[in-house]
């Protein structure tokens, strides 16, 4: 049976699982910009996990907006992963991509979910709250990883010959007599797959496109330190250390589209690997 297009009922289960928790920790990550944006991360008045030492919050609006992300974050998107971690480590223990993946997730919800307390406890220190996206962001890409696993990695087996092949196979072929060829040189080595290191390449920039930002509005004063646009008052390098927050994001950004244009060409310029041989 080809899994691909007969899923089992398992590997359906952890599709549907995998999808739901990358929604979901998407969802999270847009809540805690909300929570961030509205300066609600003191809603709950520094305790935690309780809300101004109480279970519920309180009526107000900055209450309510931080609870509803941890509410989210321990109800929903920890649950799901969890669920998604204990299929794949049952139904596919023998795929590596989905076991490896499924443990890191679950290491880094640990991680996330600790360093949110810490968060609220140090009442908000830019590094922290730095450090509290860029683990976000490590989640929901191995979600995505554990996601593309399970639509495109077929299940391990080990193929077995079956009753009716062996049977077709002849026992003592009659020898036969053929010409002899000229011996052909051995194809060359194909060269090695750059195209995958390269889109690599570019999530990683990417990631650094976030974690910068995430420095720039983390770092007091390092926003408004660059009014004017593209240049920093006046100069492309500034030495002084809020422009050269400021300026190291433009920088990555730029950076970062031209890697993108790039891998966009190679990708268009890629011979087709999937052509029937």
């Amino acid at each position: 049976m080809n899994l691909e297009t007969s899923p089992s009922k398992t590997r359906r289960w952890l599709r549907a699982l995998a999808l739901a928790s990358v929604i979901s920790a998407f969802a999270l990550i847009i809540l805690g910009g909300i929570v961030r944006v509205t300066g609600s991360g003191m809603g709950c008045g520094g305790d935690w996990p309780l809300c101004d030492g109480q279970l519920l919050p309180a009526a107000t609006s900055e209450d309510i907006i931080e609870w509803s992300h941890r509410w989210v974050a321990a109800a929903i998107v920890g649950p799901l992963i969890i669920a998604t971690a204990i299929v794949a480590w049952i139904a596919f223990r023998r795929d590596h991509w989905l076991t490896r993946s499924a443990a890191a997730a679950v290491i880094l919800l640990l991680l996330q979910g600790g360093l949110g307390g810490v968060t609220v406890l140090t009442e908000l220190p830019g590094a922290i709250v730095a450090a509290h996206l860029a683990l976000a962001q490590a989640l929901l890409g191995c979600l995505i990883l554990i996601l593309v696993a399970a639509y495109r990695r077929p299940t391990p087996t080990t193929a077995a010959p079956t009753a009716s092949s062996a049977a077709a196979a002849p026992v003592n072929p009659a020898p036969t007599t053929a010409r002899p060829t000229a011996t052909l040189p051995p194809h060359p080595p194909s060269p090695p797959a750059r195209y995958p290191r390269l889109t690599a390449l570019s999530a990683a920039a990417a990631y650094l496109l976030i974690l910068s930002g995430a420095l720039v509005t983390a770092t007091p004063g390092a926003l408004p330190a660059c009014p004017d646009w593209p240049l920093c008052n006046g100069w492309t390098l500034p030495f002084d250390h809020l422009p050269a927050v400021n300026m190291f994001h433009r920088i990555v950004a730029a950076l970062l589209g031209i890697l993108l244009l790039y891998t966009l060409h190679r990708g268009l310029r890629r011979p087709d690997q999937n052509r029937a041989a």
